[in-house]
């Protein structure tokens, strides 16, 4: 994700990084697009045997991330 313009996104990289840090594994549960948007959702199992739902929009122009929304639980 990030050569795809993660750079355009706040938080930064290294806190993208330490958000996935105790993750074992990250499932791609579902993934749509409607126009210039693209919606994602993650299962991001942890380490600790626990298993975090990440539900990410990103704003797509030209083939660049120019920006994204989204919730963790």
């Amino acid at each position: 994700m990030w050569q795809l313009g993660g750079d355009n996104l706040s938080p930064g990289y290294a806190q993208m990084v330490r958000r996935f840090q105790a993750t074992s594994e990250d499932v791609i549960t579902s993934i749509s697009a409607s126009g210039s948007t693209v919606s994602v959702t993650v299962d991001a199992y942890q380490t600790d045997g626990t298993v975090l739902t990440f539900s990410e929009k990103y704003v797509v122009s030209n083939g660049v991330i120019v920006s994204a929304s989204g919730s963790g639980s």
